[in-house]
Parts: C-alpha cells; sequence; structure tokens
C-alpha cells in the first residue's frame, strides 16, 4: 500500500464517534466546519487582492488590515459556520459598490453646486470565492470529520 492511499472503514469511525460525549461530538463539528470555512476564506483573501491594492495595509484608526475583515464564525451549537466580511466595513463597499456621491459643504460651509466625489464598482470578490469553492467546500467537510474523529479518538483513547 503506498503512502498516498489509505482506506477508511466507516463503521469503525462512526463506532468511535458513538462513543464521544456530547462535548466531543460539537468539537468535532466545529473543527471540521471551521476547517471547511477556511477554505472559502482563503479563496476570498486570494480575490480581494486581486482586486484591492494594499489588502495588508494597515489602516490609520484601528490599525487592521482589510484581510482581518473577512472573518469564520461557527455557531455555539457546532451545526454551522458562516463567513463573513463584516469584520471591516469599507470591505462591503468593494464587494456590492456604490453609488455617485456628492459633496454638499466643505469644513461646514456650503458649495454653491454640489460636487461629485465619484463611486465604486462592485468587484463581487466575495460572491466569485463562493461559486469557485462551493463543491470544494462541501466534499472536503465529510473527510475532515473523519481526520478529526480520528484525531480525537487517538487523543482520548484512555481518558473516557
Amino acid at each position: 500500500m503506498n503512502s498516498g492511499e489509505f482506506t477508511v472503514d466507516a463503521k469503525q469511525v462512526i463506532a468511535m464517534f458513538n462513543e464521544f460525549n456530547s462535548k466531543l461530538k460539537k468539537k468535532t463539528f466545529s473543527t471540521a466546519l471551521r476547517k471547511a470555512a477556511t477554505i472559502l476564506r482563503k479563496q476570498t483573501v486570494a480575490n480581494l487582492r486581486q482586486v484591492v491594492k494594499r489588502t495588508r495595509g494597515r489602516n490609520r484608526w484601528n490599525g487592521k488590515t482589510l484581510e482581518s475583515g473577512i472573518r469564520i464564525k461557527i455557531a455555539k451549537s457546532g451545526q454551522a459556520a458562516k463567513v463573513h466580511l463584516m469584520g471591516d466595513f469599507r470591505l462591503k463597499f468593494f464587494e456590492m459598490g456604490t453609488a455617485q456621491r456628492q459633496v454638499t459643504s466643505i469644513k461646514g460651509k456650503k458649495l454653491k453646486k454640489a460636487r461629485n466625489t465619484g463611486r465604486i464598482q462592485g468587484k463581487y470578490y466575495f460572491k466569485s470565492a463562493k461559486q469557485q469553492t462551493e463543491s470544494k467546500v462541501f466534499d472536503s467537510i465529510e473527510q475532515h470529520l473523519i481526520d478529526t474523529i480520528k484525531k480525537i479518538n487517538n487523543k482520548y483513547k484512555g481518558k473516557q
């Protein structure tokens, strides 16, 4: 048998999983979901880098990068994972775009005529990342579950 090949007996894995208490079952699901959600996060960051310059530069008011605004959240129940952009509000503007914007006053002084300040075209980097990785994420969840169950079983074998 090559080192790259392996076989998994589903009955053994299910038996191992059924031996876990509720805390370990929750940990198993949340670990597998986090690993699967990380695939989408990495693709989103890669797409953002193609669209926006200086995604790793720190902003001046909170010292965070644009990339750090793409976050993963696992539900407390361990049954759902969410990847979202709202860790940094600026990411929403690059994803969805903005309408034409105008300035009507400068330093409290009213302008006679509104001045156009432009608009941002929506780049839809998150939407395309979801489409690119959707099948990969769902396929990887099963494999991550199996790996996590084996890892936890080996760690807690003698403790239960």
